[in-house]
């Protein structure tokens, strides 16, 4: 007599419908768990090479993401898990150019599911964090 194998509990795979955006979204998903080392939220973001510009979001050396909510940077709850997925875009393909990243940002935000963005929106910080990075 064959014994049952037993299926492991698989959490259902959310998916868009778009193969290479669910490729991408895994990779991304992937970045933030494990090459991420933070996420910090902060007030006002100013550049670490330039402290006279402010920024919206910044990969530091270690890859902690830094976003900001500075109305400047149109920081309502969405763009900020918008910004948070343009700093992990950055991780994943880290030669890209600024321009691409900001491109693939767009095309990939408009073609995410719903319970992809919503699953994006959770890696924002809940609370913010008063120092801001430093450049050693």
């Amino acid at each position: 007599m064959q014994k049952k194998r037993r299926r492991k509990n698989k959490r259902p795979k959310i998916t868009s419908g778009n193969k290479s955006v669910d490729w991408l979204f895994v990779r991304i998903i992937r970045a933030l768990n494990k090459e991420a080392e933070d996420i910090h939220k902060v007030p006002i973001l100013k550049d670490p090479d330039d402290r006279r510009k402010r920024l919206c979001g910044y990969l530091d050396d270690d890859n902690c993401i830094w976003v900001s909510t500075d109305k400047s940077c149109n920081a309502d709850f969405e763009e900020v898990a918008k910004t948070v997925l343009h700093e992990a875009i950055h991780i994943v393909f880290p030669k890209e150019s600024e321009p691409g990243v900001r491109s693939l940002e767009k095309r990939f935000w408009k073609d995410l599911s719903e319970e992809q963005r919503k699953m994006l929106k959770s890696y924002v910080p809940k609370h913010h964090v008063k120092s801001a990075p430093l450049k050693d």
